[in-house]
């Protein structure tokens, strides 16, 4: 795919600026991670929710990655508020599954996404291996940070920095 040239404001090419919207928001994560007491898994609503925005700027990244951290993150607050009890918490995972795929597959077929997901997919198993290590014995204090808007912070500050400093396609 060819970089889109259109200029965002301030003359920067659309990448740049989602990337600096990234970074924006991890800075916004990380000030209401320091001033506030969010609900245990509003990291993860907060990141999907950011890849979601940052993915309105340049809207051929982000939008699978986005999208499936949402849906689990709805899935896992719903969890936590004891709408859905734990017993059913599997099948309302593979639903959230099932929600994003068909999503993106609905994106895809009408061209809004490109069919090149390895870069959400990579995203995706990086949060998901921090998650399983989360869950291990004895880091409790890095789970801690993961649900809440700690993460959200790191993430979407590192991927802003990275995306700035990636050569454009």
């Amino acid at each position: 795919m060819a970089v889109d040239e259109t200029r965002a404001p301030l003359g920067l090419t659309r990448p740049r600026a989602q990337a600096l919207a990234l970074v924006a928001l991890g800075i916004v994560c990380a000030v209401l991670a320091l001033l506030t007491q969010p609900l245990a898994g509003s990291g993860l609503l907060a990141l999907g929710l950011g890849l979601l925005l940052a993915h309105l700027i340049y809207p051929p990244r982000l939008f699978i990655a986005g999208v499936t951290l949402t849906a689990f993150a709805v899935a896992y607050l719903l969890n936590a508020a004891g709408v859905i009890a734990n017993g059913e918490l599997s099948g309302v995972y593979i639903l959230a599954a099932a929600l994003s795929v068909g999503v993106s597959v609905i994106a895809a077929r009408r061209g809004y996404i490109g069919h090149d997901a390895l870069s959400p997919a990579l995203l995706l198993a990086l949060i998901g291996a921090l998650a399983v290590g989360a869950a291990l014995p004895g880091t409790d204090a890095f789970y801690g940070a993961f649900v809440l808007l700690d993460m959200p912070a790191v993430v979407l500050a590192a991927l802003g920095v990275f995306y700035f400093f990636a050569p454009e396609r």
